[in-house]
């Protein structure tokens, strides 16, 4: 009986086995989409790899009036079934709607093999110098940017939905494609849609704590900042901000320059962004109501004397 019972599960694990290797030569695997907007249809870039060469991709574009229908197209004239669970990055047009995000949303939501861990980043323009660039190092370029200049970090498609179902707003980070592929910072997204400044989306960073250390460039000077910690007070109608850093560097008369800028940067955002702000505030702080934004931020940088076994040096 022991015998019989082995053998049963040994053929259910073969045939299961053949299943799975016939299946993979029917599929095509995703490494990263592109989606824009001409006119009123979508253009998607979908870059699959080869089944030829594991480093070898190709890119294949369709154009129609949604993108189960681009999907589908794209089905039949590859014969094999577009597979989106080791997808990379979300590429997006700048030209994309409220209307188009909640489409695309719903798209992948809706595809049983899409895991939407993957980066998603908008770009000025979808040409070939973002669809051949290698979807690593577009990921290693944010990974590197919010530990050095704190302009923009990694998000995923589910953060992304995630923050628009609870605040309806999203932060992207924003790339331009240019001589070079150049992080420029974040980009809202949903209920409004604009580019944050430099300043704006160091801001927005430190306010979400997702920078330590980095380096921030003022008037062609490079400051070091460290250890860097932010408190969010929200008491009724008041919003207190408090951001402390540690600052390694030649001379304690640099302190003043970086509180301004930072400060400059942070209250921009704020003025700027305030119902955006409120509503992140109100998630974080457990729907507490805040009805009227007043608002003190307090930046203190505290000077640590260079050493020679310093990282930044």
């Amino acid at each position: 009986m022991i015998r019989k019972g082995l053998f049963f599960i040994f053929v259910i694990i073969f045939l299961t086995g053949c299943d799975h290797y016939n299946d993979i030569g029917n599929i095509a695997v995703v490494s990263s989409l592109g989606i824009t907007i001409q006119g009123s249809n979508y253009k998607t870039y979908v870059k699959v790899l080869s089944s030829n060469s594991e480093n070898e991709e190709n890119i294949y574009t369709e154009s129609c009036s949604d993108l189960d229908e681009c999907f589908n197209n794209l089905n039949t004239q590859l014969m094999k079934r577009l597979y989106l669970a080791h997808m990379d990055l979300l590429i997006l047009s700048n030209n994309l709607t409220k209307e188009n995000y909640d489409h695309i949303f719903n798209f992948f939501l809706n595809q049983q093999t899409s895991r939407n861990s993957f980066s998603t980043i908008v770009v000025d323009k979808i040409d070939n110098k973002i669809l051949h660039a290698d979807s690593m190092d577009i990921n290693n370029m944010l990974s590197l940017s919010v530990g050095t200049n704190a302009l923009a970090s990694r998000v995923s498609l589910s953060d992304i939905i995630k923050d628009v179902l609870n605040f309806r707003i999203s932060y992207i980070p924003y790339i331009e494609t240019g001589d070079f592929v150049t992080i420029k910072g974040y980009k809202t997204v949903y209920d409004e849609n604009k580019l944050l400044n430099k300043e704006e989306s160091i801001a927005v960073n430190l306010l979400k704590g997702k920078v330590k250390n980095f380096s921030v460039l003022i008037d062609k000077n490079t400051y070091h900042l460290e250890e860097c910690n932010v408190i969010n007070k929200v008491d009724d109608n008041f919003i207190g901000v408090d951001v402390s850093c540690n600052y390694h560097g030649d001379k304690e008369e640099d302190i003043p320059i970086i509180e301004k800028y930072l400060e400059k940067g942070m209250k921009s955002f704020i003025d700027n962004n305030n119902q955006n702000y409120l509503k992140y505030l109100i998630y974080k702080y457990e729907n507490r109501q805040v009805d009227v934004i007043n608002y003190k931020v307090n930046i203190n940088i505290n000077y640590k004397e260079k050493t020679g076994g310093d990282i930044f040096e």
